[in-house]
Parts: C-alpha cells; structure tokens; sequence
C-alpha cells in the first residue's frame, strides 16, 4: 500500500511539458499576492485615518505636528516604508536640506488620494486660520506642496472645495499686517501659483474676487520694505528662488529652519517647540523670503495674464498696476553696498513676460475695427525688450563650464556611492546566506535616500562601513541637487522665459497684416474643364503679381503702424539678431562642451559618436532634455527675427546665419542617419525641419534684397543629403524650396534629376507639392530648356498632374485649410506651366 501511494504521488508530481505552474502553486501564489495587496492598503488606509485624526484634534501640539508632518510628506512623497511618518512621532532628522524622492509612485498617489477624500483639503484650510501661526503657516505651507504635485485631480478638487478663496481671504484679512506674517503669506502666493498654473477656471477667481489688487498690495508692501530695511543684501543673478519653480534657499526665523525646495515645496526642518505661537516680526534678516514673495507675486502675474484677455482687462483696469510694474523694471541694478531696489533676474523676467502678455492680447483689439476698445497707456517697449535682453538672452550666452562640470561631477559621485552600496550590499548577500534585497538601492535619483528595494524599510544601519556609505550617497544626491537647482535657476528657466516673451513678440509683429476671409469649402472636382482653370490660373497670376508689387513697393508698408514699427526698429538697434544667433549656437555646442568638460581618453577609436554617448553616460537625462528643448525654442525665434527684420539688419548677419544653420544641419543628418543618434531622447520634438525653415527664410530675404546665392559644393551635397535620406517631411519640403527656387546654372542638370527621383519616390502630399514648385522654379528659365527637354521633364509632369490632383483629393481631409489651399495652388500652376512648355 505505501508503495502504490508512492507512485500515484511520483504520477502527481510530473514536469509540465508546457511549462505553466500548476494550478495549486498558482493558486497559492495568486493567494499570496492578494494578501499583499490587502495589507498594503490596510496599512495606506490607517496612514490616512491617522493623519486626519491627528488634523482634526483640538490639540496644539497634536494638529502642528500633523501639519508638518504633512508638508513634510508631500514635499519628500516617502511613504513607501513601514515607517512612522516623520513629525507624528518626533523623529524629524534636521540639516540635510530638502530630500528628492519619487512623487509618482503608486502607494504614494494611493495614499494622498485617500487623504483628500478623507477631507484633508478642508481641514488644511481651517489650519490656515489657526490662531496659532506656526499652524497657519505650516497648514499653508502643506498646501503649496499638495497643489505643486501637478496632479490634475487634486488641483481640481482644491479648486472645487474653495481653496483659492480661502487664501484670498487670509490675505485680505491681513492684508494690514503683510510684515508680520510674511512667511504665511509667501506660502499662501504659491498656492495661488501653483493652482493657476495647472487649471484655467483657477485664473477666474483672481479676476472676481479682487485677487489682482491684493497681490499688487502685497507686491508693494514687500517691495517698499525691501527699499528701506534691504541694506547690504548681494543677489546672485538668477540664483535666487524667487518664483518657486527652481532653487532652494534656507529661511531662518526664530529658530526654525524652512526650505523652499523642488517645484516650491515647502519643507519643514526643526518643529517649534509644542505651544509656541511665534511673535510679530519685522524684516531684519528676512530678505530672502521677501525676495521670494515678490518673485511669487511676479510668477503669478505671469502666469494669469497668459492668452487670458478677462484677467489682463481686469489689470489694465487698476489705474496704479501698470505704472507700478515699469518701476519695477526701469529701477536700475544697484551696488551691492547700496541701498535702492534690487530684485533677482527672474523676478524681473516674470514682471516683462507679464507686461508682454498685456502687448500680445490688446494688441489684436488696437487693430481690430470689430472690437473697438480703449487701448492703456502700457509701458515703454524699449524698457521691455531691454530686459528680456539683458537678463534673459544674455543668461543663454553664459552658460558657464563650471555649472557643466559641476553637475557632471555630482552624477558620476551619486553613481560612485550607489555602486560602492550595491557591491557591499552582494558581499553581505553572500556571506549571509541570501539575504533578499539587502544593498539594492532604487534607480533613479529621486526615490528617496537609500530605500530597500525588497522590503520597502528605510535604510538602518548595520555596521560602521555600510552605514558610511548610505551617508555618502545621500550626501552625494543632495549635491546632485543643489548643481541641478544652479543650472535650472542660473541658465534654464532665464533663457526660457526671455525666449517665450522674444517669440511671442516677433511672431506678432513678424509679416504683413492680413485679413482672414471667410468663404466656404469648396469640393475640388478633378475633372474640372480648360476654360474654369485657365481662368483661374490667370487669376491665381494676377494675384501674385499685385504679391511681387507689393514685395517690391517695401516690406514696412503692409505692416501696421505704432508698436510694431517700434519694437522691430528697437529689435534692429539692439542687435537682437545678433545676440539670438549667439544663444543658438551657445546652445548648440553646449553639449560638446559638457564633453570636452570629460576627463581625456586615449585617441584610439575615440569619435564624435563615442564621446556623445559618454558625455549621455554621465550627464542626467533631464539636462540633456532641457538643453535640446532650449535648442528647439531658440531656432524657432530665429525663424521669426528672418522674417520679420529688414533686409538691412538681415545683411549683417547674412553669412553667419548659413554657416550656423548648415553647421546644425550636418550635426542632425549624422545623428539621423545613426537611428537618431545618441542625444535623441523619446518624445523628443523634431528640430531639423525648424533649422531648414530658417535657412529657406536666410536664402529667400536675401533674393528679395536682390542678392543671389553662391552655392558652394558643399552646400549642394548636403541639400541633396537632407533631402534624399531625411525622415522628416518639413525638412523635404524646405530643401526641395532651396534647390529649385537658388540653385546655379550649373548645377542644374544634377539638381532637376534628383528632385525628378525624389518627386517618384515621396509619399507625402505637401512634400510632393514642394517638389513640383522646386522644379517649376528651377526650369521656369528659358536659359534651361534644353537641359529640361533632355531629363524629359514634360511627359513625366504630364503624367504626375492627375496623379497628384487624385492624390491631394484623397488626403484633402487629413491636413488643414491652409494646406489643402497651396496644393490647390501647386496644381493650377502645374497646369498652366506643362501648357506653357508645350507651345
């Protein structure tokens, strides 16, 4: 009998030849996990009961400590241990500054939900008009870091539960005693800024509940106190946090250290102790949170009056605003000895984009008849453009090695640290048997100062070396942050702000003033008869001469007059173009300068491609991004300065503008033709077809002013690069423009016979359309008839006309109204020119 149980056991226990676990282990396993599951969100679900619990006690000492406990988990998001939450059991660790950790994990975002389902919203609220000031100001603080997580559900219901009334009215409230509570009030204003920044309705409230005239009041409390009792205070140019988006700075008051840190957290340090209601103060010692309440004040300013025309009417409307936001500006950079008014480079890039933002939405009702309204007396345009210059372009111009090097140093220190903790980590793993997940710290740094990844427990201390070497990766990330901050608030966020303003203004100001005409769409018959289209052909051509009369007559005499003819002469005088093309290739060459910041190596095998990939090795990803996306909006601004400045201006710059574009041009086909090559990063906007953009304006404002090119070899071959290998279609349509509308005599007969193989091979309406106008352009010359009768150009037209007409009916729905209108046109023309090469 034991034998047969044997065997019907050993027939049980079989291998599976398909491989699946069986279902008892599935079972068990499938078990296991749901059990998991279950405890975590237990344990989520007694955090939030407990934080609630402890927000609603009557308590003093039991609602501050839940308040900074609370502003201390939504600025460090830590939640991912068994851990008591630092504040509710005292054990908060101080002197290490702000912790970087992960606020997208999905304990975390579980955990906050639940807090603010539970009420937590409200009871924050409430705290803000504690009568003790240490509540109010942390239940501020906790505020500011839950709207600055940018999770749209819980802006939305902040906004929904009445939050920015709710700091409205405690500014209003004590809007007599601004210097007493600036710290509460600092905090309230990135409320505000970080609300507004992710939901329109946000925007409203400041509009009905007078929210612009208290921030002016708060704004020229702040600034007049800073001019009498600013003694002494040095500012390091776009280092200082003044608009909470970057930088970190450390406020001490009574004591007690606050820091506002990433995306304008507030974290707390060292509690008060239990009890203490902090006293009335003045502004002895506090400059920097004043700076910081009138950077928040400009921040928001910024950030309302963005394509919002009810909140910029509203601002206009306060008799005092305007005038008081030039003071600002025209208040000259003081010597560090004196006393006069010195604000940090971003608060005043905030102030100009703000004034900027006025400009670009009264400017369409200044030249509109259909909406007639009274134009404010705005500030100087010349004062304007001179900050943006100034303090915005000119940052983009110092992008200094040492940042470069210093960031690059602090990765490769926090990547050192997380290997020397790994591998002594591994040594322990061995000598002890397996021990699982001892020494994996996280990837990534932003998760947080050395957590398991097995257990999810903080990192204890197990002997002196290891607990040394956790000391040194956490002292290592938090250098990597403070280089992170040097490099976002002295380079980054500058250059950005003065770009955005630079091109909001040219593309307004860029081109002729024309008016939209309303008709409607017509569906294009491909069979239409002779007579229809040459009628509308000679039409289509008399409009294009009345084009070129105008052209001729003078770029300055379609534009309108006033601000416009005023800021594109000051943009003239100032030598904006200039500065422009400077940024550019600053940029351009910024990461080549992060790897000549790169320690050598042998010049065996080293290449370009070789030390791009290393420096993307060392450098953060987040650097690499920003760099490529400020690349992104320099060409762009460039685009528009082309077209808008005058032929004399344009001269100037004329050779440089090529040899930067094409240099920029080169540097993409390499990392195209390499599968993007090493700086691509996904979701990485296409760039090339922006340089080809310019360089089309470059060659084409060049024919205008009468001057022809000379095409270089070099030129040639990299046009016919571009265009034959490129994946870009913006790029195809702007390098087919330039070879048939400036190619030589000479190069003719190459040139029609690549566009000829291009023009067989494209599978793209617009780019083919740009195609036939290339070779329309090339061989409208008679001097080319006879190269364009030996390519036998006119049978292989004849027979793309109906194919391209079919073609553009087909994918008329798959692109706009001003697309489908110029292959329209393309095809009219093709008409009337395979007609005109018959004769």
């Amino acid at each position: 009998m034991g034998k047969a149980k044997k065997a019907r056991a050993s027939r049980h226990a079989r291998h599976d030849p398909v491989g699946f676990p069986s279902g008892r282990t599935a079972r068990s396993s499938s078990c296991a996990d749901t059990e998991q599951e279950t405890r975590q969100h237990a344990h989520q679900h007694q955090k939030a009961y407990k934080f609630l619990e402890e927000l609603r006690s009557p308590d003093l000492a039991r609602k501050e400590a839940a308040v900074v406990a609370m502003a201390q988990l939504l600025a460090a998001g830590d939640v991912e241990g068994d851990e008591e939450v630092e504040g509710l059991n005292g054990d908060e660790v101080a002197g290490r500054g702000p912790v970087r950790a992960s606020k997208g994990s999905v304990r975390f975002r579980a955990l906050i939900h639940k807090l603010v389902d539970g009420g937590a919203i409200d009871l924050l609220m409430e705290r803000m008009f504690d009568t003790a000031s240490t509540v109010r100001l942390h239940g501020a603080g906790a505020l500011r870091n839950m709207a600055s997580l940018r999770d749209r559900r819980i802006t939305s219901q902040m906004v929904q539960a009445g939050v920015l009334t709710a700091v409205l009215g405690l500014l209003q409230k004590q809007e007599e005693e601004i210097i007493r509570d600036i710290a509460i009030t600092t905090q309230g204003l990135g409320v505000l800024v970080a609300v507004c920044e992710e939901r329109e309705a946000a925007k409203q409230c400041l509009v009905r509940q007078e929210g612009l005239r208290l921030v002016l009041a708060v704004m020229r409390t702040y600034v007049g106190a800073m001019g009498t009792k600013g003694e002494g205070t040095r500012h390091r140019d776009g280092v200082q946090a003044g608009t909470g988006e970057a930088g970190s700075m450390v406020i001490q008051q009574c004591g007690h250290a606050e820091s506002v840190g990433e995306e304008g957290r507030l974290s707390v340090g060292v509690r008060p102790a239990q009890g203490e209601t902090r006293p009335p103060q003045g502004l002895d010692g506090s400059r920097e949170v004043v700076d910081e309440a009138v950077g928040l004040c400009a921040h928001l300013l910024f950030v309302a009056t963005r394509e919002n025309l009810p909140v910029v009417e509203r601002l206009c409307s306060i008799p005092t605003a305007l005038p008081f936001l030039l003071s600002l500006l025209s208040a000259p950079p003081s010597e560090p000895s004196s006393s006069s008014l010195l604000l940090p480079c971003t608060t005043r890039l905030h102030l100009a984009g703000c004034l900027a933002h006025v400009y670009l939405t009264l400017l369409p009702a200044q030249f509109s008849d259909a909406r007639a309204r009274p134009f404010p007396s705005l500030p100087r345009p010349d004062l304007l453009l001179h900050v943006v210059m100034e303090r915005g372009v000119q940052a983009g111009l110092c992008v200094e090695k040492a940042a470069l090097v210093g960031l690059m140093t602090a990765t490769e220190r926090v990547r050192d640290a997380k290997a020397a903790l790994e591998g002594e980590g591994k040594r322990e793993e061995v000598e002890g048997g397996g021990m699982e997940g001892v020494g994996r710290a996280k990837e990534g740094g932003n998760d947080g100062e050395g957590q398991k990844r097995g257990g999810g427990r903080l990192w204890r201390t197990h002997g002196g070396g290891k607990g040394d070497k956790r000391e040194a990766l956490a002292d290592a990330r938090y250098t990597l942050t403070k280089e992170e901050e040097r490099w976002e608030g002295g380079v980054v966020l500058p250059v950005v702000i003065a770009l955005e303003v630079l091109g909001a203004l040219v593309g307004e100001v860029g081109g002729e003033e024309e008016e939209e005409e309303e008709e409607e769409e017509e569906e294009w018959d491909s069979d239409e008869d002779e007579g229809r289209m040459e009628a509308m052909a000679v039409e289509l051509g008399r409009e294009q001469g009345q084009e070129e009369g105008r052209r001729e007559g003078g770029r300055e005499g379609g534009r309108a007059s006033g601000f416009k003819q005023i800021f594109l002469s000051l943009v003239e005088s100032t030598e904006t173009l200039s500065r422009v093309w400077a940024v550019a290739s600053s940029l351009s060459g910024c990461l080549m300068l992060a790897v000549d910041s790169l320690p050598p190596l042998p010049t065996e095998g080293e290449g370009m491609g070789r030390a791009r990939r290393r420096a993307l090795d060392v450098l953060p990803v987040p650097f690499i991004r920003q760099v490529l996306d400020l690349r992104v909006r320099a060409i762009s601004v460039l685009g528009g300065l082309l077209h808008a400045l005058s032929l004399a201006e344009l001269e100037k710059e004329h050779g440089r503008a090529w040899t930067l574009l094409k240099n920029m041009c080169e540097e993409g086909m390499e990392e195209e033709e390499r599968g993007h090559g090493p700086w691509y990063l996904p979701g990485e906007e296409p760039w090339l077809g922006l340089v080809t953009g310019a360089m089309d304006a470059v060659v084409q404002r060049g024919r205008e002013g009468g001057r022809e090119w000379e095409w270089e070899e070099g030129d040639l071959v990299l046009l016919i690069r571009m265009l034959q290998r490129s994946s870009s279609f913006e790029v195809r349509v702007n390098v087919a423009g330039l070879l048939g509308g400036c190619c030589p005599v000479g190069a003719a007969p190459r040139v029609g016979k690549v566009l000829k193989e291009a023009l067989g091979t494209e599978t793209h309406v617009l780019a083919s359309a740009s195609l036939l106008n290339a070779l329309m352009d090339l061989f409208g010359r008679d001097e080319l008839d006879a190269v364009f009768q030996e390519l036998g150009m006119l049978p292989m037209l004849t027979n793309v006309l109906p194919a391209f007409r079919l073609k553009a009916k087909t994918e008329a729905g798959k692109h706009g109204r001003d697309a489908v209108g110029h292959v329209k046109e393309t095809a009219l023309n093709l008409a009337r020119f395979i007609k005109y090469k018959q004769r």
